[in-house]
């Protein structure tokens, strides 16, 4: 009830701006087995919290399109978001998972795609939001000038998370008031397109917000917000 009232007033003019999301980056794992399910043991997923939330982006590198069939989080399923699948050999998919976890600091994430990988990995975010729920998803893949991220609604006191596979030199700008910040840059994974990981802490209600993407390869990116 305190923290709405604050909002109110932040938002009106007469008292503090809204405190913005608590969340943390906790890494990227990668395994390069070449296989169709991994297991990735200890992964962090940060400091207990009854209102605690993880989301982990599958990152596959391919030599044929696959898709991430599932992912569960110490033995729970975790729920699929937007998923982004290569339309093209050698190229990678992209997707994001969710569940909230109020305990625990490390676990055992377990992915199964559609077909055997060159390599897969995860890139684990910690996060308190309001609710579990996304407020809004986005995917894209191919040559990334041509394949933004599009109206991706945000909302105060929100995180905007986007993860993917491209070039070394994928870059991403964001059309909003809010600064991307570049937790992951070049992941090394089994190919010439390195993972990559943006966070932006979100400042604005808004219903329009792009993130596009310059580099000289393919990519395939996904796009989650939450509040």
């Amino acid at each position: 009830m305190l923290c709405s009232t604050g909002q109110f007033f932040g938002q009106a003019g007469g008292g503090s701006p809204p405190a913005p999301m608590a969340y943390s980056y906790e890494g990227m794992t990668n395994d390069d087995t070449n296989a169709s399910s991994y297991s990735f043991s200890g992964a962090s997923i940060g400091a207990a919290n009854a209102s605690r939330v993880i989301a982990v982006a599958v990152i596959t590198a391919t030599g044929t399109p696959r898709t991430v069939s599932s992912v569960t989080l110490a033995g729970n399923a975790m729920t699929k978001g937007p998923e982004a699948v290569a339309g093209t050999s050698n190229q990678g998919c992209a997707a994001w998972f969710y569940l909230p976890v109020s305990s625990g600091t490390t676990a055992t994430i377990a992915v199964t795609l559609s077909g055997v990988a060159n390599s897969c990995a995860i890139v684990v975010y910690r996060l308190l939001p309001v609710s579990s729920t996304p407020i809004d998803t986005a995917s894209a893949s191919g040559a990334p000038a041509s394949s933004p991220l599009t109206d991706l609604e945000v909302k105060t006191s929100g995180l905007a998370l986007i993860a993917g596979i491209g070039g070394s030199g994928l870059t991403l700008t964001w059309n909003g008031a809010d600064t991307p910040v570049h937790d992951l840059t070049n992941g090394a994974n089994d190919s010439s397109r390195p993972t990559q990981a943006w966070s932006i802490p979100t400042t604005e209600n808004n219903t329009t917000r792009d993130a596009t993407f310059a580099t000289g390869t393919f990519a395939s990116v996904v796009g989650i917000t939450f509040q």
